[in-house]
């Protein structure tokens, strides 16, 4: 037992090493990797929300293309008619668009766009066309329209104000 006795007394204590205070670096680029988790999702849903509308239109732009011959055109005619004026609202103050009708609203739906698009062209349909019973219009000529609808949503993505709550005017 002596020599388990003088093995035993040559152990010393174990030597811990200093404990520092800060964590390892490792803990801190996974605490940064978060945070910048975090700010890009904060980012990307803002930027989600302020193109919902456009999401909305488009869908609403899609469902008026699958009913094309299958309900009356004045009803699509009217359905388009709204949904244009609900995107021009998106793009211009209500101020200004309210009050529009005709030609006018034609012409701000081209400045809108950057170039003819309405009123020489299809956009009459949308002047007259849901306040006729059965207006005379190809289904072809409707897509057209409805072509043409899906411009000035693109170009009221691009044109709307900054800051200005956009759901509101689609839904």
């Amino acid at each position: 037992m002596n020599d388990t006795e003088d093995l035993l007394s040559q152990l010393r204590d174990l030597q811990l090493p200093p404990v520092s205070a800060l964590p390892a670096p490792g803990w801190w680029l996974l605490g940064v990797g978060i945070v910048l988790l975090g700010v890009f999702a904060f980012f990307a849903y803002r930027r989600f929300q302020r193109y919902g509308w456009q999401r909305q239109a488009r869908s609403e732009l899609g469902v008026l293309r699958a009913q094309v011959g299958d309900v009356p055109v004045s009803q699509s005619l009217s359905a388009l008619s709204k949904l244009v004026r609900r995107v021009a609202l998106v793009a211009r103050s209500r101020q200004s668009i309210a009050s529009l009708h005709g030609e006018d609203w034609l012409r701000e739906l081209d400045d809108i766009c950057g170039r003819e698009v309405f009123k020489n062209s299809f956009g009459k349909l949308l002047e007259n066309g849901p306040y006729q019973k059965n207006p005379d219009v190809r289904d072809e000529d409707l897509h057209t329209l409805m072509d043409h609808v899906d411009e000035l949503i693109s170009a009221a993505a691009k044109t709307q104000s900054h800051g200005r709550p956009h759901a509101e005017h689609v839904a």
